[in-house]
């Protein structure tokens, strides 16, 4: 199958699942301490999204089996995302680390058969192509989880002038990722 074929039917698996994200993360918020934003925690379900489509096989959808069968996956990579997510803030309780454990060990068992990693690379160059300080941003924020009072500390701003700078990459990146989708069509 043409990269450009692959790359259109995971960008649709995507954008037909966004609503997934917001919903999962103010569940798991109502249950979690106030430091907890639901603006960040679905931040970290969006990562999730993009990357359940990185893994997921768009070919099966042609050969009979249902678009919910993505759905259901995507569901179970945000809510384990953001439960990993929690759990690295050091925050969490027994209770819920003991939940958190149970949602990734299912997800992992379940999923990890029929499941392979494409599309990382193309997430990873729009994620170089941001300016300097967003890319530091989303990496500091997504991939080593820090928070965003600690990367305000360290650029020596306000945590709500980073959650802006943050907010803007992630818009670059729905951009960015939205034009390549409209290339790949052309």
């Amino acid at each position: 199958m043409p990269e450009s074929s692959v790359l259109l039917k995971r960008n649709k698996l995507v954008e037909s699942n966004l609503d997934l994200v917001v919903p999962i993360a103010r569940q798991l918020a109502a249950h979690l301490p106030d430091t907890f934003e639901v603006e960040d925690l679905a931040g970290v379900g969006m990562v999730a999204l993009l990357e359940a489509a990185q893994v997921f096989e768009p070919d099966r959808l042609e050969y009979g089996l249902p678009q919910h069968l993505f759905r259901g996956f995507a569901r179970q990579r945000i809510r384990g995302a953001i439960l990993d997510s929690v759990r690295r803030s050091s925050y969490i309780d027994q209770t819920l680390e003991q939940t958190a454990n149970e949602a990734v060990d299912q997800r992992n068992d379940t999923f990890r058969q029929v499941w392979q990693l494409e599309l990382r690379g193309v997430i990873s160059r729009a994620i170089d192509r941001l300016p300097d300080r967003q890319l530091y941003v989303v990496e500091q924020h997504y991939r080593q989880g820090r928070s965003l009072d600690e990367i305000g500390r360290k650029l020596e701003v306000g945590t709500a002038h980073v959650r802006k700078i943050r907010c803007a990459a992630l818009r670059r990146l729905r951009k960015d990722l939205g034009e390549l989708r409209r290339e790949v069509a052309a």
